[in-house]
């Protein structure tokens, strides 16, 4: 697999010359790809968020500019993230979970790069005003540095691109399926192997040993499958390999999407400001706002929640268990 890794990024220096101009491109080590969180289950915004930074981390080294702490306007941030959302409570939170989420870094190539237990995915952050425009500051882990800004073996990741998908799972996957689409497929793992890293579960052995393929399957694989044929350049399909009458290891066959659907020149749809302090007044999370605004729209959070305020104010024969069912 070595051959296939050095393949990979001499063909992947080639792609980078012909991607269209405005495209933010960035090296993520492979070893980062599959991370494992060990604490917090890790968003699909703060994967997302992480890569922002990654990526702006690394054009201030290509400029020259070799600091320990980097920092850029929040606006850079949040458009890069093409997510349509200054409120900073929301922002703090998710620096929070960055820095206070333990991950193991890991490959699904047996052998390559290293593995790193115990180390935050931020090492410092903070937000601050100066002269009216909102700035970020961050810092990685000084013992991960050199790796993230410099790796050796890599993969091209193109923001744009990862911007479009709206879930963990699939951000996870179209990553892992960038790094791979030079051989075609991943390597083979077995099934409960795959199951944290894509969906950014801290590891539960006793949960993981109960759970059914099937239900992997159906409520996590095929769609974030769906996902990434749907709005990226890359083409997935699910191989399952069999241990006497059972599913045992899987892997992803990687082909180019020779028909990228026009969603891909779209934002993913968000909730305005407005609903998501409504949600908030009402006992609702802003991760299940974000679900709720996937599965059926802005437009119907901002129609339901009055209605549901009415709801709870008003005296009925039941009362409602959750707001947000």
């Amino acid at each position: 697999m070595q051959k296939a890794s050095i393949s990979l990024q001499s063909s992947d220096e080639v792609q980078g010359q012909d991607r269209p101009e405005g495209d933010r491109v960035f090296k993520k080590p492979v070893s980062t790809l599959a991370m494992s969180a060990r604490s917090h289950p890790i968003t699909v915004l703060g994967r997302k968020t992480y890569n922002v930074l990654l990526c702006l981390a690394q054009e201030e080294l290509r400029k020259g500019k070799d600091v320990e702490v980097h920092r850029a306007p929040l606006s850079e941030v949040v458009h890069l993230l093409e997510y349509d959302s200054n409120d900073l409570e929301l922002i703090k939170k998710h620096f929070r979970a960055m820095l206070t989420t333990t991950v193991e870094w890991q490959s699904p190539t047996t052998g390559e790069g290293d593995k790193w237990i115990g180390c935050s995915l931020l090492a410092q952050a903070s937000i601050e005003k100066v002269r009216g425009q909102v700035w970020i500051s961050w810092a990685f882990a000084p013992a991960l540095r050199h790796e993230l800004l410099n790796p050796r073996v890599f993969a091209r990741m193109n923001l744009a691109m990862i911007a479009q998908l709206r879930t963990y799972a699939a951000v996870c996957l179209y990553e892992v399926a960038n790094r791979y689409k030079n051989v075609g497929q991943s390597p083979r793992k077995e099934w409960r192997w795959w199951h944290d890293p894509i969906t950014g579960r801290p590891p539960d052995a006793a949960r993981l040993e109960k759970l059914d393929y099937s239900f992997f399957k159906r409520d996590v694989l095929k769609p974030a499958i769906a996902e990434i044929n749907a709005v990226t350049d890359l083409q997935i399909e699910l191989k399952e390999h069999k241990q006497g009458r059972f599913i045992h290891e899987i892997q992803f066959l990687i082909r180019p999407n020779e028909q990228r659907q026009l969603a891909l020149e779209q934002a993913p749809e968000k909730a305005d400001l407005e609903s998501v302090r409504q949600a908030r007044e009402l006992g609702i999370s802003d991760a299940r706002v974000e679900k709720i605004v996937d599965t059926f729209g802005a437009e119907a959070l901002a129609t339901a929640l009055p209605d549901l305020r009415r709801r709870i104010e008003t005296p009925f024969p039941e009362q409602i268990g959750r707001a947000h069912v």
